[in-house]
């Protein structure tokens, strides 16, 4: 699944009415929008280009294209 950020209606609207179990995600990243290359590219192109560049054993030329970031799953329940 590919991370993205949702409006606070479109989430309200998400989870309204339902209960969930919260789970922080350890070692999630966003894009680094410090970073002059990720301020050029969308979100996806981003993780394109990362998971690509990783698949091709040369992570190190994307190192500051990512930061961490805190992330939660939420678990209907």
């Amino acid at each position: 699944m590919v991370p993205i950020k949702s409006n606070p209606s479109d989430f309200w609207n998400a989870v309204k009415g339902k209960r969930f179990r919260v789970n922080k995600v350890y070692q999630c990243y966003a894009p680094n929008n410090d970073n002059s290359e990720v301020r050029r590219m969308t979100i996806l192109q981003v993780y394109d280009k990362v998971h690509n560049t990783i698949l091709e054993g040369k992570g190190i030329y994307i190192k500051n294209m990512l930061k961490p970031q805190k992330c939660y799953d939420f678990e209907e329940v």
